[in-house]
C-alpha cells in the first residue's frame, strides 16, 4: 500500500501478477496511490494470480476548459463524464465549462462520474 498505481502495476508485473482496480472511497487515502489491497501483504501468490487495489484520483480543474478538453482530462484521470448541461453564461465562452459536481480536488473513485455545466455563451 502506498505506491502509485504504476509502481504497483510494474512490481506485480515483475512477480507475474495481475492488478485489478477497484473504487471503495477510503478515509485518508491519498490522491493516486494504493489505499488498499486483496490479497494482504505477504500473501503467497502464483503467477497469474491477481490483486485487487482500491485508488482514489483528485478531480481536475475543468472550469474554463473546452468541453472537449474537459472530457479528455476525466479521462486521462480515470474518471469519465456524468451528465452534461448546458446553460447560459455571460461570463464564460460558448462550449466552456463553467462548473463541475464534484469541484476539482475532490478525491473520488476510479470511474466515477462528473458532471459539468457547458456554456451557451453569453
Amino acid at each position: 500500500m502506498g505506491k502509485s498505481r504504476s509502481e504497483a502495476q510494474a512490481q506485480l508485473d515483475g512477480l507475474g501478477l495481475k492488478l485489478a482496480v477497484v473504487s471503495t472511497a477510503q478515509l485518508g487515502c491519498v490522491a493516486d496511490t494504493v489505499c488498499t489491497q486483496d490479497p494482504p501483504a505477504g500473501t503467497k501468490m502464483q503467477p497469474g494470480d491477481t490483486i485487487t487495489v482500491d485508488i482514489l484520483v483528485a478531480v481536475p480543474n475543468l472550469v474554463g476548459s473546452s468541453k472537449a478538453d474537459a472530457l479528455s482530462a476525466l479521462s486521462n484521470a480515470g474518471l469519465r463524464a456524468g451528465t452534461i448541461t448546458e446553460q447560459s453564461d455571460d461570463s464564460t465562452a460558448k462550449d466552456c465549462v463553467i462548473s463541475s459536481n464534484p469541484p476539482a480536488g475532490t478525491l473520488e473513485p476510479t470511474g466515477t462520474a462528473i458532471d459539468i455545466v457547458v456554456s451557451l455563451g453569453p
